[in-house]
């Protein structure tokens, strides 16, 4: 009976984390929208209390670059790959699937924080992307982020896709590359038919991952297939 007792305890205060990342997230988004607190600082407090709350142990490597506008580009293994950059550079911005922006709370969260969504199977929708992209680095001055694999994976074993790198090139911005490492990797990664909400419930439950993210020196891309090759090359380099 004890025993029993200890895992329905454990059950439920799993389903108590899971469900406080999406009141913080709401909580969050409802004080950014009356300008109590500026997108920025509540998307770095999301971050950090999102790894509080799901049990997620962050290392940083290097640093993030200064200069704006920058276009980070990286590895994608989970969804917390983006609390994990925005805890250190809640300036930028993401972009992701179109799918994303109808998830109950988060698909606002990420509307409100400046996300640009695109059509993964539209020509159109790419180019239209592809000139709000330039017109938010252009005139804005915002920093992107992006995922040139196009999908979370374990490894990346598929080559990047050009659309960050010829972007950085035409517009006159660096790139900054980072690459992420999670410790158990599986427990982590978000991959095949996994469920949002089931694989955020086991991650309350379980805990214990353990967080790598490493930025490389900022770089100006002159010939952008080369660039893609380094840093393809470099983001699988210990993975």
């Amino acid at each position: 009976m004890a025993d029993r007792e200890f895992k329905r305890m454990g059950v439920l205060a799993a389903a108590s984390r899971a469900f406080g990342v999406a009141t913080l997230t709401l909580r969050l988004l409802r004080q950014s929208l009356r300008g109590e607190i500026s997108i920025e600082e509540a998307k770095r407090k999301w971050s950090l209390e999102v790894f509080s709350l799901v049990g997620v142990h962050l290392k940083v490597v290097g640093k993030v670059s200064e200069s704006r506008p920058t276009i980070f580009v990286g590895n994608h293994l989970s969804y917390l790959d983006i609390p994990l950059l925005m805890a250190q550079a809640p300036f930028v911005s993401f972009v992701a699937k179109v799918e994303l922006a109808r998830w109950p709370i988060f698909g606002r969260g990420m509307r409100v924080a400046g996300t640009i969504f695109v059509k993964r199977d539209s020509v159109q929708s790419r180019g239209e992307v592809k000139e709000t992209l330039l017109r938010a680095i252009r005139d804005e001055k915002k920093s992107m982020a992006v995922f040139p694999s196009g999908t979370t994976r374990l490894t990346e074993d598929k080559e990047w896709k050009p659309g960050a790198f010829r972007l950085a090139q035409e517009a006159g911005v660096p790139v900054q590359a980072f690459r992420i490492r999670y410790a158990p990797l599986r427990k982590a990664a978000f991959i095949d038919d996994d469920g949002f909400v089931s694989h955020l419930f086991a991650l309350c439950r379980e805990g214990g991952v353990r967080a790598e993210i490493e930025f490389a020196p900022p770089e100006l891309v002159t010939d952008y297939k080369a660039s893609i090759a380094k840093w393809y090359a470099w983001s699988r380099e210990g993975l």
